[in-house]
This record gives structure tokens, C-alpha cells and sequence, in this order.
């Protein structure tokens, strides 16, 4: 049975982006598609006039009925194709701007969802839901104004005006258009069933199509291609064998339909012709009968395509609802403060997370103080790298609290506490634009500050490699910085984080593709920096966190040690067993 909820969501998603938002282009778009279905209708009414005025016509006769017929016909004419044209130049130049309304709406709101939810689903497959969903909008557009008015205007229509002539002959009709609905509703449901299994299929194939662009490099330089493209193959014979069942049902539709149209109209004429012998027609009405029932015919069998095509945006835009639906939870600003004006400590109470059944930090027990340079250490999978995402505020299922002063982070909206910190992760993450843009976009408010944009160039030694540059920091760094390496990406994100001018500043892993002279170059001159920022490192090169006022390590999500360099050096513990492992 049909989801008759999911057909409102649609609707609803129709009325969100396009019905209510553009409510006078709508309602005109519609209305002159109506008057231009509606006109059309005259066609078959006119043929069946000549023919009755030709039969009946004698010598001498006037001819003026039959000019009369012909100058309406042309009227219509101009109304029909002046009207059409307007209806669709009006709603689908208002669809395209919905379309991407819709677009905007859907990655704003993913923008706002927990990293927890985005890490189930990669961002081919995102993508490709919102661009079904967003092109539906123009289709859907297209199908009201070119299919769905004039198929209710040409069924009604075609309808009262037979029955007008003979209630009888109305009936019969409505039997055959119920039995023509069942059978299609009976096809219908099976071929949009199929037709969700394949668009669910295809989206995984388009998602590994998408990592594997987007990772194009590792692919070349590991030769990974023909192992994952062989992936990729298996998916598309997969795929194939779904989309039989798919075109099956299609077809077995169309059959069906066209079984059932035949057999109804060579019935339905039978019972004319047999009225026209016994008396009860003119000839001319078998002409009117077959203008309104091709009409009528033509357009129940666009209803049934219309009616897939309906079924098969149903599903696009029902699973890019659901992604909708997904509550923002860390971003949600209800109930929630602005982050704290007077604060002296960073506290961590007994802090534990898991990853699923994992536990990843266990009863941390941390104090940062405000302006303090903390470096953190340990071993891959020691809980460094958790610790750092729920710092970012990235998840709030944990147990214990995170404080800034006697504010509860989880208390923080996200907005205000993004405001007041900066991060410089692991891999920065670049946009297709300029490097200068993807430096100020860190900080609105100060998108013009030429001599703070200038003072994070020097910070971050940016210099060092605009030379290269053809434009200078004009130039656009490519997709994903592919112009810049690794090293010059890390110097652009600390460059980044220093014209935001942070509170607290983050950094994990920030100078890890550095060679030992460019890192020490900006460490120096992230020195003065540090003095009025409050500073959280990562680090697996020790080296970088040997100056920071205190240096916490943590192995299997527990905190063993603190101190600083020299306290944890002279400890002879496992600080000082990583320090001397790094200097063989």
C-alpha cells in the first residue's frame, strides 16, 4: 500500500520552497495553464460542428456558422499558445530559483548537524540526494504546468461535456477510466518499489565515485585504481541486475494500459455506432465522441507517467526529508548562553566517552588556565585526538563536564563559542577560492583588516611560498588546496587561525608536515602570539610541545602524566621513555 504520509511530506516540501515562497508566480503560472488546456477543448467541438453543418449543408445555403467556427478556432489558437507560453515561461524561471532555494536550505542545514551523524554517510551519497530532491522541484514544476492542469482540465472537461450528450455513454466511461486506474495504481506501486531499490544503489555507486575523485591522489600514487574501480564494477553489475526489475515493471505498465485502452475504445465506439444506427446520434456525434474520448484517453495515459513520475520524486524527496528531519542538537541554540565574558579555567570533571561500546577517555581530570600553553602527548589511540573533537565541541555524549569558568560547555551555543576559538587540525581543509579568501573567511568581522591579514601571513610564514604563486594571495589554491602541499595547506590553516584572533586556540597536529626549520620558524613567531591566547596542542613530534607551560600525557584514554618538559624529563617516566625513543 502507498505511503499516503509521504506523499503529504512532498507536498509540504512543494509548499516550503516553491508554493508558498512564490505564491503569485505559482497561482498565475497555473491559472494561465488552465485557460490554456481548457480552450483546447473547443478543437473537437469545432470538428464535430463542420462535420454536422457539412452533412446537413444545402446549395445556397448561408456559410456564416461555419466562418463563425473558424474564427472562434483561430481565437483559441492565439489564447491556447499565448497562454502556454507564459505559464511556463513564468513557473519554470520560478522553479530554477526554487530548485536552488532548496539546495541552500538542505547544505545549510546539514552545516548544522552533528559530526556524529555526518560520519555515517559519505558526501557523494548527501549530494546526490539533494540535487534529485532540488531538480524535482524544476521537474514537478514542469509536470503541473505541462501534464498534471491539463490532464485534469481535459479529463473533467471531456467528461461533462459527453455526458451532456448521453448520461448513459458518461457511465461506461467512468467504468473504464476506474479499471484503467486500478491497473495502473496495481503497476505503479511495484515499479516505484523497484524504483527506490535502484536509486539506493545508485547513490553508494555515485558516492564511491565521488571518494574516488576526491582522493584521486592517493589512488594514482598507491595504484589503487583498478582494485577500487573493480569495486565500483561489481556495484554497476549489481545495479544492473536491480534495474531489470525496474524497466520489468515499467513495461509490464505500459502493456497492460495499452491492452485495456484498446479493448475500452473499440467497445465504447461499438456502442456509438450501434446509437448512430438506431437513431439516438447524429454522424457528427461520432466525431465528438472520438475528439473527447482520445482526449480523455491521451490524457489518462499521461496520468498514469505522470502518476510514476510523481511516485519516483516521492522517494527522491522523501529521503532527502529524512535527512532533514535530523535534529540539530550541538548547533541548537535553544536554551542555550553566549559564551562566558569573565573566565579564568578550562575544566575537564571526570570526563569519559565512547565510541559506541568503546571507552576511548576515561575520568579525565583536567585544569587549563586561562592564557596557559598545555601540550598534549601520547601514543596513536591513546584518546588525544577525542579529547581535542569534544574540546571542539564536535560531540556532547559524554559523561562528566567540560567548563569554561563555571559554564558548561554543552550550556555554550556553538556560534558564540566558535566566536572566541580557533583550530588548526590535522589536514586543513581548503575551498576552491582565493588563498587570501580562504584566510578571512576565519573572521567576518574583520574581512577587511588589511594589517591583521598581514600579520597572520607573517605569523604563519605564508610568504615563504607566495612566490610560486602566480596571482600572490590572489590566486585560487584548487579544490582541496591541490595547488599548495601538505606543509603550505598547514601554514595557510595557522595563518587562518591567527586572524581570527582567538580566546583559545587549538591545534592538533598543526606543523606535522612541516620539515624541522619551517616548523621552528613558526613556532618562534607563534611565541607572541601565545601570549594572549590560551593554547590546547596535539603533538606527536615532541619537539613542539618542549616550550608549552604544561605537558599532559595520556595513554588508553587515562591522564598518567603532567608537568612541564623538564619536570616529566627528570621523571624518568613514560614522557621521558617517548623523548628518548624521538632523539634515536
Amino acid at each position: 500500500m502507498e505511503n499516503h504520509s509521504s506523499y503529504k511530506r512532498v507536498f509540504l516540501f512543494f509548499k516550503q520552497f516553491l508554493i508558498k515562497p512564490y505564491s503569485r508566480q505559482f497561482y498565475t503560472s497555473t491559472f494561465l495553464s488552465a485557460i490554456s488546456s481548457a480552450v483546447w477543448l473547443y478543437n473537437a467541438y469545432a470538428l464535430a460542428s463542420i462535420v454536422n453543418f457539412v452533412v446537413a449543408y444545402k446549395p445556397n445555403q448561408s456559410l456564416t456558422p461555419l466562418y463563425t467556427i473558424f474564427i472562434i478556432w483561430f481565437v483559441v489558437i492565439c489564447v491556447r499558445h499565448i497562454t502556454l507560453f507564459l505559464s511556463r515561461y513564468i513557473g519554470m524561471s520560478t522553479s530554477e530559483r526554487a530548485g536552488k532555494d532548496a539546495e541552500v536550505f538542505s547544505i545549510e542545514h546539514l552545516s548544522l548537524l552533528d559530526i556524529s551523524w555526518h560520519e555515517k554517510e559519505n558526501t557523494g551519497n548527501k549530494l546526490k540526494k539533494i540535487d534529485r530532491a532540488s531538480q524535482n522541484i524544476i521537474d514537478g514544476m514542469r509536470l503541473w504546468l505541462g501534464s498534471i492542469i491539463d490532464i485534469i482540465v481535459s479529463v473533467v472537461g471531456s467528461f461533462i461535456i459527453i455526458a451532456h450528450f448521453d448520461a448513459n455513454l458518461s457511465g461506461l466511461l467512468a467504468v473504464y477510466l476506474v479499471v484503467y486506474f486500478g491497473i495502473a495504481r496495481f503497476t505503479r506501486v511495484r515499479a516505484t518499489k523497484a524504483k527506490q531499490i535502484v536509486n539506493i544503489k545508485d547513490e553508494e555507486i555515485t558516492g564511491l565515485f565521488f571518494e574516488i575523485i576526491s582522493n584521486i591522489k592517493t589512488v594514482k600514487v598507491l595504484g589503487m585504481a583498478k582494485k577500487i574501480l573493480g569495486y565500483t564494477k561489481e556495484g554497476v553489475i549489481d545495479y544492473a541486475q536491480k534495474a531489470k526489475k525496474r524497466v520489468y515493471w515499467y513495461q509490464v505498465a505500459g502493456m497492460l494500459r495499452g491492452l485495456w485502452e484498446g479493448f475500452g475504445r473499440i467497445a465504447l465506439f461499438i456502442f456509438v455506432i450501434w446509437n448512430i444506427f438506431k437513431g439516438h446520434y447524429e454522424v457528427s456525434f461520432l466525431v465528438l465522441f472520438y475528439g473527447y474520448f482520445s482526449t480523455l484517453t491521451n490524457s489518462i495515459g499521461n496520468f498514469s507517467d505522470v502518476a510514476q513520475e510523481v511516485a519516483t520524486y516521492n522517494a527522491n524527496i522523501v529521503r532527502l526529508t529524512e535527512m532533514l528531519d535530523e535534529p540539530i542538537n550541538i548547533e541548537s541554540e535553544k536554551n542555550k548562553v553566549e559564551f562566558p565574558t569573565v573566565w579564568q579555567f578550562i575544566t575537564m570533571k571526570n570526563l569519559s566517552f565512547m565510541y559506541g561500546d568503546v571507552p576511548v577517555l576515561q575520568n579525565i581530570d583536567l585544569q587549563i588556565k586561562k592564557g596557559e600553553k598545555v601540550g598534549i602527548v601520547g601514543l596513536s589511540g591513546a584518546g588525544k585526538s577525542t579529547l581535542f573533537k569534544l574540546l571542539l565541541k564536535e560531540y556532547e555524549n559524554y559523561d562528566g563536564e567540560i567548563l569554561i569558568g563555571e559554564t558548561s560547555l554543552k550550556t555554550i551555543k556553538k556560534s558564540s563559542y566558535t566566536k572566541h576559538m580557533a583550530a588548526v587540525l590535522q589536514e586543513t581543509e581548503v575551498f576552491n577560492m582565493s588563498l587570501k579568501q580562504n584566510v578571512v573567511l576565519a573572521n567576518s568581522n574583520e574581512i577587511d583588516n588589511e594589517t591583521l591579514f598581514e600579520q597572520a601571513l607573517d605569523i604563519a610564514h605564508v610568504r615563504d611560498f607566495l612566490p610560486k604563486l602566480k596571482d600572490g594571495v590572489e590566486t585560487k589554491i584548487g579544490e582541496k588546496g591541490v595547488k599548495l602541499s601538505g606543509g603550505e595547506r598547514q601554514r595557510l590553516g595557522i595563518a587562518r587561525a591567527v586572524f581570527k584572533q582567538p580566546e583559545i586556540l587549538f591545534l592538533d597536529e598543526a606543523t606535522s608536515h612541516l620539515d624541522i626549520e619551517s616548523e621552528q620558524k613558526i613556532q618562534d613567531s607563534l611565541k607572541k602570539f601565545f601570549k594572549n591566547v590560551t593554547a590546547v596542542v596535539i603533538a606527536h613530534r615532541l619537539s613542539t610541545v618542549k616550550e608549552m607551560d604544561r605537558i599532559i600525557v595520556i595513554e588508553d584514554g587515562k591522564i598518567i602524566e603532567e608537568g612541564t618538559f623538564d619536570e616529566l624529563y627528570s621523571k624518568d617516566g613514560r614522557f621521558r621513555d617517548f623523548w628518548d625513543k624521538q632523539k634515536i
